[in-house]
C-alpha cells in the first residue's frame, strides 16, 4: 500500500500519515556520544534546509522559503552564503535570475567545481515543454557560465516521472545521482533511487531496494563526499520519532553490499523531523535540517559521528601560459594505470578556477584541455592509508605549441612503463584530430651523469615515444625525435624536485 503525500506537492514534502505495514527491519543501535548541536546564523523564521558545500567550503548552498526578489515568502529558492570565518556565514544571496521562473526551486546538489547543478522545480512557468516537465515536481540541470546559471535542462523521461521527483544528490565525481520519488511500484510512499551517468546521459533509475527503502517514506538522500555512505531520512525504520536520519554501512548499492542501516542517534535525531545530513569533506562537521524549534533550520553537528574518509582536493586556476588570462577548459580525472575516466569537470569561464576531489587508494591524472591549446596532465597518488585530508593548489598553464607529457621510464631505461599509455593516447588522439600538425618529441634529463650519456638516454626515450605513436597509426613522417639531455632545464638541478621537473618528454607541434 502506498503512503499518502501532502496535496501541495513541493520540493520538500512530508507524509500526512505514518501507518506502517509489515515488519520493521532490524536496525543497528543509535549512535550515542558527545555531539554538540548548534543552529547556523543564516536561519530565519522561514524554512532552511538541504545544506550543501561548494568550492572547498567557501560557499554554503541551501534552500529557504524566505522572501526573495522573484518569490514571495513561502516560495522555495536556492541561496548561497559565503563563509566568513570558521562557522560564521555572510548574508545569503538568492539564485533568482536564471532559476526563479518556477513556483518552487531548490533542494539542489552541485559538483565540487561549482559549475554544474541538479535541482528540483515545481510548476515551472514556461511555454517550453522541455522545461515544463513530466510531473508535478521534476529534476533539472544547470551550468554556471558568465557568473550566472544558464542552460537549464529538464532531465527528461529517463529520470523524471509523472509523479514527484525531487531531492537530488550527486556523488563527488558527478557520476551517480540519488533522488527521492513517489512513483509507483516502490516499497513505500517515497523511495530513494539512483542513476548512473553514461556517455549518452543518465541511465534509468534503480530503486535502492529493501536494504534502504521501507514501507514508510525515505527522503533527503545525501551521498557522502567519499562515496561510501548514504545518509537519508526515514519514518519507516523506527527511531526517536517523526523522521530520523540514518546512514548505510560502507558499501555500494549496485553490488548489494549496503545490507544494514544505522540510526544517527541523539542528539542529532529528536522527536521532531530531521532531514538532509551533509558531512563536510575533510572535516568533523556535519550539517542537517530539523524542525525541532518550529520551522526547519540548519544545524551544525560536531563532531560528525560518521565523518567521510580523508580526500585530496586539487584546486587552482587554468591560465594561458603567455598572457596569464583565465582559460575555460575541460578537466578530466582518470586512473593513471588504466586510463579509465573517473570524472569530468571544467574550469570557470571567467576566473579559470577549477576543483577536483580525489579519494584514497588510487593513482590519478588530472588533465586540462581547451580548444586552441595542447592538453596538460599532472599525476597524483592518494595512498590507501591517507589519514588526513589535503588541499593542493596547482595552477595549470596551457600552451599553444608545446606540452609536457606524462611519460614514465624505469631508472636509466628507455622502455615505456604502462602508466605512460593514457597520456600517450591523448597525444595520439590529438594528432588524429589535427592532421595538419607535425610534432617534435623532445627528450630531456637532469644533470646527473655526463653530458654525452644524458643526451643519448634522452634520444632513446624520445624515440620510444615516437615509435609508440607510429604503432597507433600516426604517420611517421609527421614525427621526429630529438634528445636534448640536460641542455634545456626548466628548474634547479640542485634539488630533487627540480631534477624531477627536468626529467621530461615534451611534445612540440608545428604546422606542416
Amino acid at each position: 500500500m502506498r503512503r499518502q503525500i501532502t496535496t501541495f506537492a513541493t520540493l520538500f514534502v512530508l507524509p500526512l500519515v505514518l501507518t506502517i505495514f509489515g515488519q520493521w527491519k532490524l536496525v543497528a543501535q543509535p549512535v550515542e556520544g558527545v555531539v554538540t548541536i548548534t543552529p547556523l546564523s543564516i536561519n530565519t523564521s522561514a524554512d532552511e534546509f538541504a545544506p550543501h558545500y561548494v568550492l572547498r567550503g567557501d560557499l554554503l548552498m541551501f534552500t529557504s522559503t524566505r522572501k526573495s526578489s522573484t518569490g514571495r515568502k513561502g516560495d522555495q529558492r536556492i541561496w548561497f552564503s559565503k563563509r566568513e570565518k570558521g562557522n560564521n556565514w555572510g548574508d545569503p544571496v538568492a539564485v533568482d535570475e536564471a532559476l526563479g521562473s518556477a513556483k518552487h526551486v531548490g533542494s539542489a546538489t552541485i559538483t565540487p567545481d561549482g559549475n554544474y547543478m541538479i535541482f528540483a522545480a515545481y510548476e515551472w512557468e514556461s511555454e517550453s515543454n522541455t522545461l515544463r516537465g513530466e510531473g508535478r515536481t521534476d529534476l533539472y540541470s544547470a551550468e554556471r557560465r558568465g557568473g550566472t546559471w544558464t542552460n537549464i535542462q529538464n532531465l527528461g523521461v529517463i529520470i523524471n516521472s509523472p509523479y514527484w521527483d525531487s531531492q537530488p544528490s550527486l556523488s563527488a565525481d558527478g557520476q551517480l545521482l540519488y533522488f527521492t520519488s513517489d512513483r509507483p511500484n516502490g516499497f513505500g510512499g517515497t523511495d530513494i533511487y539512483v542513476s548512473r551517468r553514461s556517455a549518452t546521459g543518465w541511465t534509468a533509475p534503480e530503486n535502492l531496494g529493501s536494504g534502504v527503502n521501507s514501507l514508510g517514506n525515505e527522503m533527503s538522500p545525501v551521498i557522502s563526499p567519499d562515496g561510501v555512505r548514504l545518509f537519508f531520512s526515514s519514518n519507516g525504520h523506527g527511531g526517536e520519532g517523526g523522521y530520523d536520519l540514518f546512514t548505510t554501512d560502507e558499501g555500494n548499492p549496485f553490488d548489494g553490499t549496503w545490507k544494514s542501516i544505522i540510526n544517527l542517534g541523539t542528539p542529532i535525531n529528536s522527536s521532531s523531523d530531521e532531514h538532509f545530513f551533509y558531512p563536510e569533506p575533510n572535516s568533523k562537521n556535519g550539517y542537517f535540517s530539523s524542525n525541532r524549534e518550529g520551522s526547519f533550520d540548519i544545524y551544525l553537528a560536531f563532531p560528525n559521528p560518521f565523518p567521510p574518509s580523508a580526500q585530496v582536493v586539487v584546486f587552482g586556476k587554468i591560465l594561458d601560459d603567455r598572457t596569464k588570462k583565465p582559460v575555460e577548459a575541460s578537466v578530466t580525472v582518470s586512473d593513471l594505470e588504466t586510463g579509465e575516466v573517473i570524472a569530468n569537470f571544467r574550469s570557470d569561464d571567467q576566473s579559470g578556477e577549477y576543483t577536483v576531489v580525489l579519494t584514497k587508494g588510487r593513482r590519478y591524472t588530472v588533465t586540462a584541455d581547451a580548444p586552441g591549446y595542447l592538453f596538460y596532465s599532472d599525476a597524483y597518488t592518494v595512498p590507501e592509508e591517507l589519514d588526513e585530508g589535503e588541499e593542493i593548489e596547482k595552477n595549470i598553464l596551457l600552451r599553444e605549441g608545446s606540452t609536457r607529457l606524462l611519460i614514465y621510464f624505469d631508472y636509466d631505461k628507455a622502455e615505456l612503463r604502462p602508466e605512460s599509455y593514457p597520456d600517450l593516447q591523448r597525444a595520439v588522439d590529438f594528432l588524429q584530430r589535427n592532421r595538419d600538425l607535425s610534432v617534435e618529441i623532445a627528450g630531456h634529463t637532469d644533470s646527473i651523469g655526463s653530458d654525452t650519456y644524458n643526451k643519448g638516454l634522452s634520444q632513446r626515450r624520445a624515440e620510444a615515444v615516437r615509435e609508440y605513436m607510429i604503432s597507433k597509426g600516426v604517420n611517421r613522417n609527421r614525427l621526429k625525435a630529438n634528445g636534448y639531455g640536460e641542455e634545456q632545464p626548466v628548474s634547479d638541478n640542485g634539488t630533487d624536485q627540480g631534477r624531477a621537473l627536468n626529467r621530461r618528454v615534451e611534445m612540440r607541434v608545428s604546422r606542416e
